[in-house]
């Protein structure tokens, strides 16, 4: 594909028309999903719309990236921990946001998630054909459809849930017909037939670019501007840096209207530099942890051929009607997710066990958290820092996500299952004369590796975790007042005027399911919103 963005050299803008000559209608600061549906429906009506990016642009030329230089395109090169190092916090950095190196699952809200925003967050339209519609009209843009094939690590999954009897569904994508790029973590290259991922560069960054939108990459935001009564939005201020020199230039665009779309890690951040005093702000941070269990078979799996994430095992997904428990579902392939799951005891054996790659499949166990953490500002550094611990409850209701799995890998053949608890030795499968697969569960090895899970279920308490989490939510919320949360249900900040969110930092609390779709259906309503009240005010003014 041609590329088809043109980013602006802001060096040579601030030259020819001074620090505050750049003046737009909307500035959205953040090119992900949210924000690229935003800048879509701003465009759409005629509106002059600026979309700012912190990181850089990868073009069809700079893919697929490979394993070292992909680190770039995340927050702190993928090095971005809770106070306490229980998680990995992976978040993206680049044009095109959390959709472009995402795994392009398709998972719409579900209906208990929508029944608690409704009833406890005061969110009635939630559960409305409304939402729906904006649900629908986002899966349609970006072209969400059944998935095409199962490869060995996801129909491994389905068929072991399958022979449990456990609940378990395919999962939409956001493809193009024929994609099968086992590489959409790294930024999709479109695999051998040139089909693609429809992420945000592809559909509604582009569509705003046909309508009129300006781009800037390498632009950071510190603040938004206000007007002398503080409340009134003004404009943004950050610093651009030149992609050859290196050279950061200060720059103030003038807009009446600010959408932050930075994503949850770094939206929180935007709105406490720009001096907002809402006690929400940064808080009812979700993480959805994710504890990653790794498998190995006698045959080949064939570790990076076929999509990602194309289906999902939803039995643990609601534990005893409460909303909250876990979804299993099939991780990357890429070289540092894989090698990270393999426990190290000595050089030889992790060498030997690195051979194992070919046979290697890896799974995550994925937690709708209750726990809710907050992201706040490094006092040395500003950049985020991220309170977060784990509650008994969703302790517990991680460790039954992976008993459940555990029973479906062991099911379908594992000769090797590592769990990442500190002082679980790995489960190794006797041969068959020792143990018969007949015999299943009653067999002792995997009895009793099973039951060492089932007293951490019960105390709910783990010596030690290796969690990691993709899907920061919340931090921004969506409510129906200033007391708990930030935004009303436009988005719009609570006593501001022209301040606006649309991330996922909306969502009210955990989704339970990847996030991209949810996300896209709240900032669609934003969107809508905008729209409205451009439309209103075009009428008004009409009438004067």
């Amino acid at each position: 594909m041609k590329d088809e963005f043109e980013f602006l050299d802001l060096g040579k803008e601030v030259e020819l028309r001074g620090d505050t000559g750049l003046e737009f209608d909307v500035v959205v600061v953040g090119s992900g999903p949210g924000g690229g549906i935003v800048a879509e429906k701003a465009a759409s009506v005629g509106l002059k719309v600026l979309v700012v990016e912190k990181g850089g642009w990868l073009n069809s030329a700079a893919l697929p990236q490979n394993d070292s230089t992909a680190f770039s395109n995340f927050q702190s090169n993928l090095l971005l921990t809770t106070d306490s190092n229980l998680l990995g916090i992976i978040t993206a950095t680049t044009f095109g946001g959390s959709g472009a190196i995402n795994w392009s699952a398709c998972f719409p809200p579900q209906a208990y998630v929508r029944k608690e925003w409704a009833e406890q967050h005061g969110l009635k339209w939630i559960q409305s054909p409304e939402f729906q519609d904006c649900i629908d009209t986002v899966m349609k843009k970006i072209g969400a459809s059944p998935p095409e094939t199962q490869n060995h690590r996801n129909a491994l999954l389905l068929e072991g849930a399958r022979k449990l009897g456990y609940a378990a569904q395919p999962l939409h994508q956001n493809l193009q017909p024929g994609h099968n790029c086992g590489g959409c973590g790294w930024g999709c290259s479109g695999g051998p037939n040139g089909a693609h991922k429809l992420d945000p560069t592809r559909t509604t960054l582009l569509n705003a670019h046909k309508l009129g939108a300006k781009f800037a990459k390498g632009f950071e935001v510190e603040r938004v501007l206000f007007q002398k009564d503080r409340n009134t939005v003004k404009g943004i201020f950050g610093h651009w840096t030149d992609p050859t020199t290196g050279h950061r230039t200060p720059v103030t665009v003038r807009a009446k209207r600010v959408v932050v779309s930075a994503g949850a890690i770094n939206t929180p951040l935007i709105l406490l530099r720009s001096r907002l005093s809402n006690y929400n702000i940064g808080r009812h941070l979700h993480l959805h942890p994710t504890c990653l269990i790794t498998s190995t078979y006698p045959t080949l799996t064939h570790p990076q051929d076929g999509n990602i994430l194309t289906c999902a095992v939803t039995e643990f997904e609601n534990h005893l009607g409460t909303g909250y428990g876990t979804k299993l579902e099939c991780l990357d392939m890429n070289l540092p997710f894989a090698f990270n799951a393999v426990p190290y005891s000595n050089p030889a054996t992790f060498k030997a066990q690195l051979t194992m790659y070919k046979r290697q499949a890896n799974h995550i166990v994925l937690l709708r958290d209750r726990t809710s953490g907050r992201v706040y500002p490094d006092p040395k550094t500003g950049g985020p820092k991220v309170a977060y611990d784990m509650s008994v409850e969703d302790t517990r209701n991680m460790i039954r996500g992976i008993i459940g799995l555990v029973r479906i890998l062991y099911t379908q053949g594992a000769l090797t299952i590592v769990v990442p608890i500190c002082g679980l030795a790995t489960y190794v499968r006797p041969s068959e004369v020792e143990e018969p697969a007949s015999a299943g569960f009653e067999n002792p090895s995997i009895a009793t590796f099973i039951k060492k899970l089932e007293d951490y279920e019960k105390s709910g308490v783990v010596p030690w975790f290796s969690l990691g989490s993709a899907h920061a939510q919340g931090a921004a919320r969506m409510g129906k007042s200033a007391r708990d949360s930030v935004v009303d249900e436009w988005g719009r900040v609570w006593g501001k005027k022209g301040l606006y969110v649309a991330d996922s930092g909306l969502l009210p609390s955990a989704s339970g399911a990847n996030p991209q779709v949810t996300t896209l259906a709240l900032s669609e309503r934003v969107a809508r919103g905008l729209g409205n009240e451009v439309d209103a005010a075009v009428i008004s003014k009409a009438k004067l």
